[in-house]
């Protein structure tokens, strides 16, 4: 995977939620706007996760039916 490009461009999207704990891209659908989330994951689940532009902590994997990018990686 490449760095991620800014506000989520030039990304692939998946509809499968992250499996490892890091920085990700996530949107609702096509439409929306996308936002950076730091989630973290224990057992195949997200278990926390915080963004950059809203509170978000501590919602329920569940909650997060979408499209996701990621993990971003650290730049070299």
């Amino acid at each position: 995977m490449t760095l991620l490009g800014g506000r989520g461009e030039g990304v692939t999207w998946t509809t499968e939620k992250p499996t490892q704990t890091g920085w990700y891209w996530y949107r609702k659908d096509s439409i929306d706007a996308p936002m950076l989330l730091y989630c973290g994951v224990a057992w195949d689940h997200i278990v926390d996760f915080a963004s950059l532009n809203e509170p978000v902590a501590f919602m329920k994997d569940h909650l997060l039916e979408g499209e996701w990018s990621g993990p971003l990686e650290q730049p070299e």
